[in-house]
């Protein structure tokens, strides 16, 4: 694609033109279409959709802290989403929805019915009916006799055939202007405004202007399991029991849920142990939802029971419930109301057991029939469905539907999961096995089968467990490990497993699965908020428990919790005595959390368990009798205050339970104590410690230092300071990271805000920070942990964008820290972008986790918002004016960290005169309060003064972008789209905050944030033209980051458009346009075509904006476009272009001149359309048909959008397509110049009617290859061969240019094509021959056939039809081959026998002729993955082949209001007459066509005005069109469609009464039409059928006899003789078809009927044409050629009648010599047939060229014949003619050939094999008139006497039965009167052959 400098165009300064012609723009009609409307942009605030009731916030108090707030406005905050309203407008998402508009057409849509269909499915039920009508035994009598019926007979059978429907209103005469109207109102009928509804859409592959939209982030879902306990007891029943719940992953050996506590006591047994009613409803739930990420056959779901301390060890306490001692109950009773009397606070474990996730399954399991797997329940244990208690369990299997529809939700949040493995390599990570890259990484639940899911698929109902028994827990085995070793014995063969003692009891579980979406009423969340919905405060709540996943998730944080969960481990305490030295056992533990070191600062915020408070200030571990190291299995979870000092502290106290009661003695004796700070520099705790224990209380201050250290004085240490105490704590909090770098950063930037206040209130910090430290601690928060860094990311990104625009404040001076803040927040990106997440980057390479982050979550700063670290609490005061500078500095490119002021003087002025004075950013007291209730705290305002002195956010982005280098410019480039989009959001967030929205685009932005963007564009420009050639950069492949790029470019671009200066935005697109035509004129053609690619994808995208209508200015084009700044005087227009007053017709001329082609003051007024035209046509001028599919779909998706865009409904959809269609006008030009290198289906296709295809100019050796044969069936081709557009490509630009034509009012084409040049019109009319012949409808049948070739729909179905179709265009190429084949000797009589052997078992080719096209989706449609998953269904084919036959039906109907409006152009002027046949052989070449039968009547309409006005196309010159006409009307009347029938019966009437009138009589017409019959019947009878064309000749004769004006002249009787003799042609057709199986009879039959028109020359002629043409299908070309011979010597007779010439042959006697029966043809004499006869030897034939061609045609076949001796006689006939025409080529080429034929001669001597001959001979009078007759067959040179007697019976045995053939194989005469001739039977016998030399005699006798 080569670009002149002159070719760049400088577009319209947009605004300006604008305003220049507003007044204009308010007064036109269709204003809607040329402004943007006043509501585009929305900057709306998001309603966060919270679970629980209100939202999470911490105490009060917390609120004051910054680093608190910033997390509560990530998750409660206000925040923005800049919303496109007309973004669903843009060709991105209207192509997406092409699908439903095209369903939504077929319902509006009548279908169209197509013939062939018909032909297909039913049309031998049709014929079938017509032959069981009561006339069946008269034609059948008249069919039955012999090949010429009678001339009565066949006039009684037509009167007696039932005529179609009659339509007189076809023959009335009526005004031609009446009838123009009627047509016209007929063609508007049954229409479809929107053309492209019935177009194949593209693949949502190729839609690269498509950003797949934001998604709010919502909760991660998992599979959530509902466990609910129906009943607990034991028997006997004595004491109160406590259960514990929880889920553990055995595979992983983590526990992955927090404890769930409830139990079943009576009030009775609650009171045992004095306990109250229960104060927190809370406390008494029996129901738990356990969240899991990962659902697996190995979770199990473990059960502790817990009862009250009693004496004795566990043993012991079980005793009672094993023995079932009935006598001792009551004695065991009293013991424990003793004990809980006394011991009640206190609790020891008793029991346990465990259930699998499989088991609770297990019924289910069952039901789907899958593989058993081990069982850890109970012996005794039973499981059964809540349906099964009255009757059987109704069982409900799911197939592959099934189980997608069952689990399609839970397996879609499992798959947009984010996780991954606790492996610290990046590469360990796991990814849902449906994703992307499922297949390049291991899968997600990889212990997972897919017979479990296919059994959670089907958990869709209530299962209830049942247990009778529990394991009796043993002292040494309470730890979680052993737990697992448990498990792992109970996974062991019975044999081997060993299970410990069994307790009976009775537990019943009900398990339900919560699927998403479902919602559960009276829910708790884990820190107890209540969830939606909460309905019922009656009502025991449910509890959803926190899971903790085994793997790490990666999803940022989304709503408030700081819980801390403490799992103490063990303590040995084996050293330790009490206060009356006895040894330390039945220790327990009392854990409290403290806010100081006094009791009175222990902190009710540890969760209770069941049946008591909900928040509690102490709790008491589990105790061990009589043990002195005990370990621990208990969970304590605290809410942990929001924020934390020094003072907050976990205490614990280790005491000895005295179980035995003593007089005076406590039941707790404190024997150690230890503690735990929360904080560790700063940081929340979190991990494994060991602690030692302290004999005494500790003394004052001791929270300040944590145990281990050896400086803590005044402590007495048990066992020597040694760690006794171990224990682990895992917080689960939103606030505090747990990760070192991340808290170190936040911490940090918390203190320098507090040190502002404190420094703006005099208060003085021993804290200090550098400016190194705090850039440092920015910089370290990259390489955080992957987990943690995904789950903060939000509120660093926050805080990351607030230091840009707000930086700290230090000791008075502003920290400066944009650079590293912008250096930090490209390395966090591209770390996410590339290599945490990078299966979540989209197909624009967007990560979709980013993606949220700036539409939905991002907290955008301004510089006028203070913050409250900076300002009392008290007043809204002003910092002080020193913190700031007190003048406007510009920014320092060496410092871009120094700031300037944000807005230029200019802005400031015309923001102030559109407002009255700056925007105030107050806001009321009321919202205040609002926000406070969410957790938010905001500033009041201050002086606009503060605002000023810094930039706003938008502006110090970019610019820190612009003047970034090294890693972190390569960063920002490859992750461009989040910053381009970025910045959208921040410039839209300006404008919604300072009211910009309402002024003028010009005054929005500063002049300095333009030049940046300017800049910008510049470097990534350079960046694309150099950067493709780098392979790999920071791990990116060179031109993988060039596209990225370029797309977030234009789609940066395309945003700008709805918010800056349009025409500033134009500079950005002629910069990007004028630098890439650069390098693409003086490139290199590698590197040029791709960036040609680079530039037609920046183009596409950008014009894929909602109001590019708009944006290309759609205005009335009288007046000139205003000039731009740089081309002011460029031009200049006259007064009178100015002028408005003009006339309609000059103004409607000026419109069409002014816009028809692609001049400088077009592409400048228009210029995106001016981009698309000129480059498509600088694209098309390339041989590349991947850059020609890529230009041309530009234009194919912005003429979709506009089809489908429902702005053009707005008022008249007339007009408003119009105004948009006459932007497009160039396009006829750009097409027409291209017109020779467009696909031309004219040979491929299926509908067709061709001629023969020997042809007078079909010289098959000696062809050039760019001329084409003479045309025979009336389309019009080109004379160049060159073809270099694919057919998808040809029909993508033929249907762009027919919604022009379609779409663009007809008035505006007639004053444009008026002035149009002949040649131009020529090639219109050309492109509208190509248009109906590439949108020919291929029927039902072969769209069915080829449906697995492509799944895009039925573009690629008719591709592969094409395919299949385009092998028709090669066969005259085969027959050449095989030509050159025999010349030289390669073939001969085997290898013919040999080949029609194959012809009869074909074997697959492994050559096939495929599509070389390179279209990119249609080579995708041919990779493997694409047909394995290619079926399409029966419903998807049926509506492709609907929608094509649509669009093939509409496509012609264009045509058809095209050629009225050309027709009306003829008219108008008398110099363009000359178009007229081009016209008529449109409409013939449509009728060729399959078309629909509303089509059709259109089609048939339109002819017949045609022929009304323009009579002498048809009987004044080339008589072809007639003829053409004849045949097409006469194949339309043999359609199975009486509707069809009736309309060609009528058009072929009013044919021959037009040509009656004019001259008196029809003999043209009768003979053409008599010739067309006798030709079409000579063809295929697929497409033919002789009943129906009889009822077609009846109605021409009811036409007839009803037409009054012409009964008194002798046209009705010539019209009943034509319709007789076309019956009579019938008549042979019928034997012709019953020979169809014989293809030597059916020969013989084609020369019986040949000789029958000795009279008629034309007829003659085209019969034996096709006998030539049978022959060459069976490989006889000496036949063939001989038949021809025949024709050449006809036409040599008439020649010399007509004229003679010395140099042309004396009739056929000059022939004889080829052959003495071609004397047979001298029966044509001057006294049968006059040549002065109209309609008589007129054929295109019957010339001197006809004559040429035959003879050389019939030359090649001899010469495959091996027949040299009968080439040189033709070639002695030809000679003359040639040297009388100087043809010396000719001669050249006849004297070459006719050297080498003899020299064959003199090689091969008489070795030629001609062919073996054989006479047969018929009797019986089952042969009918061939009994008694003998026949000479010809086989192939060596065929076998065995071949013919065997094909021969085979065929008559097929045909009459075997018991009714008999052959006799003998040489001896026939004796009939030895044959049984009584014999009803008839049998046939067959003598035996005998050969002699080269003839062999074939007898056949009966």
């Amino acid at each position: 694609m080569t670009t002149n400098v002159t070719d760049l165009i400088d577009p319209i300064d947009y605004e300006e033109y604008l305003d220049e012609h507003r007044q204009k723009i308010e007064n036109d009609p269709l204003k809607h279409l040329l402004e943007y409307p006043t509501d585009d942009i929305d900057f709306i605030r998001l309603e966060r959709q919270y679970r629980t009731i209100i939202p999470i916030i911490p105490e009060k108090e917390a609120l004051n802290d910054p680093h608190i707030r910033d997390c509560l406005q990530s998750f409660n905050g206000e925040h923005f989403y800049l919303r496109r309203n007309y973004n669903h407008y843009g060709s991105a998402i209207t192509l997406l929805n092409v699908r439903h508009e095209q369903l939504q057409a077929l319902k509006q849509i009548p279908k169209q019915d197509y013939e062939i269909d018909l032909i297909d499915d039913n049309r031998q039920t049709l014929i079938d009916q017509e032959r069981d009508s009561p006339r069946k035994s008269t034609i059948n009598d008249s069919i039955i006799n012999p090949i010429k019926s009678s001339w009565a007979l066949a006039k009684d059978d037509l009167d007696k055939t039932e005529p179609d429907t009659i339509m007189p209103h076809l023959i009335e005469r009526i005004p031609i202007e009446s009838v123009d109207k009627e047509n016209e109102l007929l063609r508007g009928k049954n229409r479809y405004s929107k053309l492209f509804s019935s177009y194949p859409p593209q693949a949502d592959t190729d839609c690269i202007e498509y950003r797949p939209p934001s998604e709010p982030l919502q909760p991660y879902t998992t599979f959530k399991l509902q466990v609910k306990c129906l009943d607990f007891k034991f028997e006997p029943e004595m004491e109160p029991m406590f259960i514990t719940l929880a889920l553990y992953d055995f595979k992983e050996r983590k526990k992955i849920s927090e404890n769930f506590h409830f139990d079943l006591n009576s009030d009775s047994l609650k009171q045992m142990i004095h306990l109250r009613p229960a104060v927190d409803g809370s406390t008494l739930s029996l129901s738990a939802i356990f969240p899991i990420s990962f659902p697996s056959p190995d979770i199990y779901l473990i059960i502790r029971i817990e009862k009250i301390l009693q004496q004795g060890d566990l043993s012991d306490c079980a005793e009672p419930y094993m023995k079932q001692d009935l006598k001792n109950q009551q004695r065991y009773h009293e013991q424990a109301i003793q004990f809980c009397q006394r011991l009640g606070r206190f609790r020891m474990p008793f029991a346990w057991t465990a259930i699998s996730l499989r088991d609770i399954l297990k019924e289910i399991e069952q039901e789907t029939m899958l593989s058993s797997h081990s069982s850890t329940l109970p012996a005794n244990s039973e499981l059964m469905n809540s349906t099964a208690k009255a009757s059987s369990l109704e069982r409900k299997s799911l197939g592959a539907a099934g189980l997608r529809n069952a689990y399609e939700s839970f397996r879609r949040s499992r798959d947009e999961s984010l996780t991954r493995n606790n492996s610290k390599r990046s590469d360990d990570r796991q990814i849902p096995p449906t994703s992307p890259t499922a297949t390049q990484t291991s899968a997600n639940l990889s212990s997972t089968s897919d017979e479990f899911f296919h059994i959670l698929a089907n958990f869709d109902r209530t299962i209830i467990l049942t247990l009778k028994g529990v394991y009796k827990q043993e002292s040494e085995r309470l730890s979680d490990e052993d737990i697992f070793k448990f498990l792992t014995d109970f996974r062991k063969p019975p044999t081997l497993a060993k299970k410990p003692k069994t307790i009976p009891a009775f537990i019943r579980f009900e398990f339900n699965q919560i699927h998403p979406g479902d919602t559960v009423d009276c829910c708790l969340d884990p820190q107890l908020n209540r969830l939606k919905p909460y309905t019922d405060d009656t009502k025991r709540p449910i509890k959803e428990l926190l899971e903790f996943p085994p793997r790490e998730i990666y999803l940022p944080h989304t709503s408030y919790r700081n819980l801390l969960y403490i799992y103490p481990l063990s303590v040995n305490l084996s050293n330790l005595t009490t206060r009356g030295s006895a040894s330390a056992r039945n220790i327990a533990v009392k854990i409290q959390l403290m806010g100081g070191e006094e009791e009175i600062f222990s902190l009710p915020l540890i969760f209770g368990k069941s049946s008591g408070q909900e928040m509690i200030k102490e709790v008491y571990l589990p105790v061990l009798y009589h043990s002195k190291s005990p370990s621990f299995y208990d969970e304590v979870k605290i809410r942990l205050p929001a924020v934390l000092d020094e003072n907050h502290h976990l205490f614990f106290t280790f005491s000895h339970i005295s179980c035995q009661p003593k007089e005076n003695a406590p039941v707790e004796i404190p024997i150690g104590y230890t503690w735990l700070p929360l904080l560790n520099n700063n940081q929340l705790i979190h991990g494994d410690f060991n602690l030692p224990v302290a004999y005494e209380r500790p003394p004052h201050n001791y929270s300040l230092v944590p145990p281990t250290n050896h400086d803590v004085n005044n402590v007495k240490w048990a066992d020597s300071h040694k760690p006794l105490f171990s224990l682990s704590i895992r917080p689960s909090s939103t606030i505090h990271s747990l990760d070192e770098r991340l808290e170190n950063f936040f911490h940090m930037y918390n203190q320098l805000r507090k040190q502002a206040y404190k420094t703006h209130h005099h208060h003085h910090s021993n804290y200090q920070i550098t400016d190194k430290d705090f850039k440092q601690a920015i910089m370290d928060t990259v390489w955080a942990q992957a987990e943690k860094l995904i789950q903060f990311l939000y509120i660093l990104l926050d805080t990351l964008l607030s230091l840009l625009v707000r930086a700290p404040i230090l000791n008075g001076h502003i920290l400066n820290v944009n650079q590293t803040c912008f250096e930090t927040l490209t390395k966090i990106v591209q770390r996410i972008q590339r290599d945490l997440l990078a299966d979540l980057n989209d197909t624009q390479g967007r990560n979709r986790l980013l993606l949220t982050y700036i539409h939905y979550e991002c907290t955008l700063h301004t510089p006028n918002e203070t913050d409250i670290s900076a300002i009392s609490s008290k007043s809204a005061s002003l910092r002080p004016s020193s913190l700031y500078f007190q003048r406007r500095v510009p920014r320092s490119t060496s410092n871009p960290d120094l700031p300037s002021p944000s807005l230029s003087p200019e802005d400031e002025l015309a923001l102030a005169a559109a407002n009255g004075n700056l925007i105030s950013s107050g806001i009321s007291s009321g919202k205040q309060s609002m926000d406070s209730a969410q957790g938010i705290v905001k500033d009041s305002a201050y002086s606009n003064k503060a605002a000023q002195q810094r930039k706003p956010l938008h502006e110090e982005l970019l610019f820190q972008w612009v003047v970034s280098s090294g890693a972190t410019r390569d960063f920002a480039f490859g992750n461009s789209w989040f910053f381009f989009e970025l910045l959208i959001k921040t410039m839209g967030h300006y404008l919604h905050t300072t009211n910009r929205f309402t002024i003028e685009r010009r005054h929005r932005f500063s002049y300095q944030f333009c030049d940046d963007i300017t800049t910008l564009l510049r470097l990534i420009i350079r960046e694309l033209l150099d950067r493709q050639h780098h392979t790999q950069r920071n791990g990116i492949d060179g031109k993988l980051h060039c596209t990225q790029l370029n797309s977030s470019l234009a789609f940066f671009i395309n945003d700008c458009l709805s918010l800056m200066d349009r025409g500033f935005v134009f500079s950005l697109i002629k910069i990007y346009c004028k630098e890439f035509d650069l390098e693409i004129a003086h490139g290199q053609p590698i590197d040029t075509t791709y960036f040609i690619s680079l530039k037609l994808d920046f183009i596409r995208i950008i014009c894929s904006h909602e109001h590019y209508i708009a944006l290309n200015l759609p205005l009335l084009p009288s007046i000139p476009p205003s000039p731009s700044p740089s081309i002011g005087s460029m031009h200049s227009y006259s007064s009178t272009n100015n002028n408005n007053n003009n006339t309609n017709g000059n103004y409607q001329r000026t419109i069409s001149i002014q816009q028809t082609d692609l001049t400088y003051e077009y592409r400048q007024e228009h210029y995106l359309v001016g981009i698309i035209l000129h480059d498509l046509q600088n694209v098309l001028s390339n041989n590349i048909p991947w850059l020609h599919s890529r230009a041309i779909n530009i234009l194919r998706n912005v003429l979709s959008c506009h089809d489908f865009d429902q702005r053009l409904l707005i008022k008249d959809e007339k007009m408003n397509r119009n105004r948009v269609a006459r932007l497009y006008l160039p396009l006829l030009h750009v097409i027409s110049n291209n017109i020779n290198k467009l696909f031309d289906p004219g040979n491929a296709s299926f509908g067709q009617l061709n001629r023969p295809n020997v042809t007078p100019t079909d010289d098959l050796i000696t062809s050039n290859g760019d001329e084409m044969a003479i045309e025979n069936d009336g389309t019009l081709k080109r004379i160049s061969s060159m073809t270099t557009f694919s057919e998808e490509t040809s029909r993508d630009l033929l249907v762009c240019l027919l919604w022009v034509l379609k779409n663009i009012d007809s008035s505006v084409l007639r004053h444009w094509w008026i002035h149009m040049s002949r040649d131009q019109l020529q090639n219109l009319i050309q492109l509208l021959d190509l248009s109906i012949a590439s949108f020919e409808y291929k029927g039902k049948k072969q769209m069915k056939r080829h449906h697995r070739i492509g799944a895009g729909g039925h573009a690629s179905v008719l591709a592969a039809i094409s395919t299949c179709a385009s092998t028709k265009k090669t066969s005259m190429i085969s027959v050449k081959n095989q030509l050159e084949k025999s010349i030289i000797g390669t073939e001969n009589a085997r290898t013919e026998m040999l080949n029609r052997n194959k012809q009869k078992n074909p074997l697959p080719s492994t050559h096939e002729p495929t599509k070389t096209g390179n279209n990119l989706r249609w080579r995708k449609d041919q990779t493997h993955w694409r047909q394995a998953n290619s079926e399409r269904s029966e419903e998807d084919i049926t509506i492709d082949a609907h929608l094509e036959s649509i669009l093939a039906s509409e496509c012609t109907m264009i045509v058809l209001d095209t050629i009225e409006t050309i027709i009306q152009v003829v008219q108008t002027t008398d110099c363009h007459q000359t178009l007229l046949p081009g016209l008529l052989k449109i409409l013939l070449h449509a009728f060729a066509l399959n078309q629909s039968t509303w089509t059709l009547q259109n089609l048939f309409s339109h002819q017949r005005s045609i022929v009304y006005k323009f009579p002498e196309l048809l009987f004044e010159e080339d008589t072809e069109h007639c003829a053409d006409l004849c045949l097409r009307l006469l194949k339309h009347c043999s359609s199975c469609l009486s509707t069809i029938r009736s309309h060609a019966s009528a058009s072929l009437y009013l044919l021959m009464r037009q040509n009656f009138e004019i001259g008196n009589n029809f003999s043209r017409v009768k003979m053409q039409a008599t010739m067309s019959l006798s030709w079409l019947v000579g063809q295929s009878t697929s497409q033919f059928n002789e009943i129906f064309l009889r009822k077609s000749l009846r109605t021409i004769l009811t036409y007839a006899d009803g037409d009054t004006d012409l009964q008194e002249s002798a046209f009705p009787s010539q019209v009943k003789d034509l319709a007789t003799n076309l019956y009579m042609i019938l008549c042979d057709t019928v034997k012709l078809r019953e020979a169809k199986d014989n293809p030597d009879m059916e020969i013989d039959l084609l020369h019986r009927i040949a000789n029958c028109y000795q009279n008629s020359p034309d007829l003659r002629l085209t019969w034996l044409q096709n006998m030539a043409q049978k022959h060459l299908s069976m490989n006889h070309y000496g036949e063939a050629g001989m038949c021809l011979a025949h024709a050449a010597s006809l036409v040599a007779e008439y020649l010399r009648m007509l004229e003679s010439k010395s140099y042309m042959p004396n009739g056929c006697v000059t022939l004889q010599k080829i052959s003495m029966n071609l004397l047979e043809e001298s029966a044509v004499s001057d006294d049968v047939v006059s040549p002065g006869d109209e309609g008589i030897c007129t054929g295109k034939y019957f010339t001197e060229n006809g004559f040429i061609g035959l003879m050389e045609q019939a030359a090649v076949f001899l010469t495959h014949a091996h027949m040299y001796e009968a080439v040189n006689d033709i070639y002695h006939v030809l000679t003359p003619i040639y040297e009388a025409n100087r043809d010396f080529k000719k001669l050249s080429q006849v004297h070459s050939k006719l050297h080498e034929y003899f020299n064959r001669i003199l090689i091969q001597g008489n070795k030629r094999l001609f062919g073996t001959y054989f006479r047969v001979g018929f009797y019986g009078t089952k042969f009918d008139e061939l009994d008694g007759q003998e026949f000479i067959y010809k086989e192939p040179g060596i065929t076998k006497l065995a071949e013919i007697a065997s094909r021969l019976e085979s065929f008559y045995i097929d045909k009459y039965g075997k018991s009714q053939v008999e052959m006799i194989k003998d040489s001896n005469d026939v004796n009939r009167a030895s044959l049984d001739l009584a014999n009803k039977k008839c049998n046939h016998r067959s003598s035996s052959c005998t050969r002699n030399k080269e003839k062999t005699t074939l007898r056949t006798h009966t």
